[in-house]
């Protein structure tokens, strides 16, 4: 085994994983207005000319065994990169919910204060630049209520929804906006504390998943302690490199499905 396969692997596993993961939307004024997004085609094209050639050129270094370890490195990079990217939405969900709640509690004591609609909205998007666009679309004289809707859009900004509605109808027949905000943020505290509580419920079982996930890792460690050397019947020979896309490949499994249930038991 030399070094050049090791770091050729490694290579290959990272750029094929940021090539393969999926990039986070971004709700832009752009896709508001129906600009399409930057094309992919050149993340395609790498990809599809720097897997070849890598497994090509380790088939001809070391047979179908490194091939196999390059495709697992692949799979778990590609893997771990979805998940830490799920996780990243789930964590920007999170804080774009207590975002809207304290911006339905600030437009609510504005109200209070006796602030005019149009005035309180744009108080507020000086500090979430959330709102800014329907602030420009209130002081232009235009549809706040369809402004705020397409914020409402956005993960984690459904309580917009709610505030559209409110300014929509206190514009319609004259109703309190104040009164109607009051009680859409103490729907949106709910909502957050809810989602907390369910969130530390299934926090155990993700946990679970990703600590026997990497007990496998452990395993070759102490193998190599004891003076074997696993690391190299896994990578070097054709039965140790099966075993290692099976092994792989089940672990992988098993973290995909309890993020799944784990994801499921968070939206219900």
């Amino acid at each position: 085994m030399t070094v050049l396969p090791l770091t050729t692997w490694a290579a290959v596993a990272v750029s094929c994983a940021a090539l393969l993961a999926r990039p986070e939307p971004r709700w832009t004024a752009g896709h508001r207005l129906g600009r399409p997004p930057a094309p992919r085609w050149p993340r395609a094209l790498t990809l599809a000319v720097a897997v070849p050639a890598s497994a090509s050129v380790l088939t001809l270094v070391g047979g179908p065994a490194p091939l196999l370890v390059l495709a697992t490195a692949v799979g778990v990079a590609v893997v771990v990169t979805r998940e830490v990217a799920r996780a990243g939405r789930r964590a920007r969900a999170r804080a774009a919910l207590h975002e809207v709640t304290e911006l339905v509690d600030l437009l609510a004591s504005e109200l209070r204060a006796g602030v005019l609609p149009d005035r309180a909205l744009a108080l507020a998007s000086v500090d979430h630049e959330r709102v800014a666009p329907a602030a420009r679309v209130a002081r232009l004289g235009g549809d706040v209520a369809a402004a705020l809707r397409a914020v409402g859009e956005q993960p984690g900004c459904g309580g917009m929804v709610a505030v559209a509605a409110a300014w929509q109808l206190s514009e319609t027949c004259g109703a309190p906006l104040a009164d109607v905000l009051d009680r859409v943020a103490r729907g949106l505290r709910f909502e957050a504390e809810l989602a907390d509580e369910l969130r530390s419920t299934v926090e155990p079982a993700r946990a679970t998943g990703r600590l026997l996930a990497v007990l496998p890792v452990l395993g070759l460690l102490l193998g190599a302690g004891l003076g074997a050397d696993p690391v190299r019947v896994l990578t070097t020979t054709l039965p140790g490199a099966a075993c290692l896309v099976v092994g792989t490949g089940l672990a992988c499994l098993g973290v995909a499905w309890i993020e799944s249930a784990a994801d499921r038991a968070e939206r219900g």
